[in-house]
C-alpha cells in the first residue's frame, strides 16, 4: 500500500527515487507491517528509459542467456537528468550501456562481471567517478537467470503431470512430440513450448529440436 502511494507521488512529481520501508513488530510510526526487517524499493515514474534495456533483457532470457542489469538509484546530477538509468552486461562481454561516460562504464562493467560469475547481485558505490562531480554513483547490480528448461521427449501421459510439476517448481517447460494429437496446447496449458516434429522410428532418428537450449 505504501509503495503505491509513493508510486503516485513520484508521477506526479517525475522523480524517481529509492525507498526504504522499515517492518517493526514494536508498531514504531511508519512501520509498514509485523515481520521484522526492511526492504529497499526504487520508483522510477519514467518507464520509457525502461523499455529497450526490459526488451533486451527479456529477450536474452527467452534464449536461455544469463546477464546483468544495472542501476542508477543516486548519485551524480549528470546522469540523474539523463535517460541513463539502467544497463545490461553479459558474461561474454556483450553489453548495453550508458557509453563511457568518463569511465563509469570499465568500472560498472567490472562490477557487473564479477556479480555474474559469483551468481550474486549487489549494491555497489562508486567514488571519484572523473568529471561526475557528486560522489558517490550508487548503483544494484541484479543478476537475471533464465527458468531452467524441463525438456520432455514424448507427450504421452507421464508426460502430463510431469509438465504440471515442472511448471509449479519454476521450470521452462518444453514438450516435443512427433503426434500432434498428444503434443497440443490443450493437454500441456502450463508448458512454456510444445512442439511437434517428425520421428522416424525404425532408424530412431529424431528431427532437430527447435527450442532454445544452452548447455
Amino acid at each position: 500500500y505504501q509503495v503505491i502511494q509513493d508510486a503516485r507521488q513520484a508521477v506526479a512529481e517525475s522523480k524517481a527515487g529509492l525507498y526504504n520501508y522499515v517492518f517493526d513488530a514494536s508498531g514504531r510510526p511508519g512501520s509498514v507491517g509485523l515481520c521484522g526487517g526492511s526492504v529497499d524499493v526504487f520508483i522510477d515514474p519514467q518507464v520509457e528509459r525502461f523499455i529497450e534495456p526490459a526488451n533486451l533483457a527479456l529477450q536474452a532470457l527467452e534464449r536461455g542467456e544469463r546477464l546483468a542489469l544495472a542501476t542508477l538509484f543516486s548519485g551524480a546530477r549528470e546522469l540523474q537528468n539523463s535517460d541513463q538509468f539502467y544497463a545490461l552486461y553479459w558474461p561474454d562481454g556483450r553489453k548495453f550501456n550508458w557509453g563511457e561516460m568518463n569511465g563509469l562504464d570499465q568500472r560498472v562493467q567490472a562490477e557487473a562481471q564479477a556479480a555474474l560469475a559469483e551468481r550474486q547481485s549487489r549494491f555497489i558505490s562508486l567514488e571519484q567517478v572523473p568529471a561526475l562531480h557528486t560522489p558517490p554513483l550508487n548503483l544494484h547490480i541484479d543478476v537475471l537467470d533464465p527458468d531452467p528448461t524441463l525438456l520432455i521427449l514424448g507427450a504421452g501421459h507421464v508426460a502430463q503431470p510431469l509438465a504440471a510439476i515442472g511448471h509449479m517448481l519454476g521450470f521452462r517447460v518444453c514438450v516435443v512430440d512427433d503426434r500432434p494429437e498428444w503434443a497440443n496446447r490443450q493437454r500441456f496449458q502450463s508448458a512454456a513450448e510444445v512442439a511437434v516434429i517428425d520421428y522416424e522410428p525404425i532408424h530412431d532418428i529424431l528431427a532437430p529440436i527447435p527450442i532454445p537450449m544452452n548447455p
